[in-house]
């Protein structure tokens, strides 16, 4: 094959060789693909973003689900938000959906010592997508990096500088595994907790999916809705 074929091969595919720390066209936050960054230090709050789609399942409805996880240095557990996006999506359109689930989520929740937000993707064609964008040529993903600009100038008006970072999956990262086990759950109808295919996973998944239960059981104060957690847990098939 010709370079000139190699191009051509490569138009509308992610660029792969995104090194270090690089500007963005139409953004204020940075995009990076190359470290972990420092997770415990308490003047940067991490999120780790994820999406998950249902849709090899003939019996189940073609949903989407995206989520959120974060935890501060001196917190056993992880917090964990998501949302059900009721229909069947690209792989860079729920990821860009987890990276607003972390922007929204770290927006109302940052702590003032909290100087930096660094938010974590295993996607990068989502983090291409977040640094090459023109408003107006999203194409799908528009009103995503719409949606993505105006979480980015509300943290650019409190001086907070962003951060949007690409990490390899399956790494046993457990904030990204947080984040990749309920948004797996997010896209099915709750009534059977979905564990990824490849055994070697299950195991880890299982233990995050426990995790996720204790910190919901944790921050819900109310006898009743606990009861409701209860019965929900009895009623969903652990396999």
């Amino acid at each position: 094959m010709s370079s000139t074929d190699q191009f051509l091969a490569t138009v509308g595919q992610a660029d792969h060789r995104i090194h270090g720390t690089q500007q963005t066209r139409s953004f204020k936050l940075l995009v990076h693909a190359d470290r972990l960054p420092s997770a415990d230090h308490k003047y940067t709050l991490v999120m780790y973003g994820d999406g998950s789609g249902n849709y090899l399942d003939p019996r189940s409805p073609k949903w989407t689900g995206v989520a959120a996880a974060w935890k501060r240095k001196d917190e056993p557990l992880y917090h964990v938000v998501g949302r059900t996006i009721k229909r069947r999506m690209e792989t860079d359109e729920m990821e860009l959906q987890a990276v607003n689930e972390c922007m929204d989520t770290a927006f109302l929740e940052r702590w003032d010592v909290e100087q930096q937000v660094i938010v974590m993707t295993d996607n990068i064609y989502a983090l291409q997508a977040i640094k090459d964008w023109i408003p107006g040529q999203g194409g799908r993903n528009e009103s995503a990096l719409r949606r993505l600009k105006y979480y980015d100038d509300l943290f650019a008006e409190q001086g907070v500088p962003v951060a949007v970072r690409y990490l390899k999956g399956r790494r046993y990262v457990e904030g990204h595994d947080t984040a990749d086990v309920w948004a797996r759950q997010l896209a099915t109808t709750m009534h059977h907790v979905r564990f990824s295919p490849v055994t070697e996973y299950q195991d880890q998944e299982r233990l995050i999916y426990r995790r996720i239960l204790l910190w919901i059981f944790a921050v819900n104060k109310s006898r009743e809705g606990n009861k409701e957690m209860k019965r929900w847990i009895k009623s969903v098939r652990w396999t």
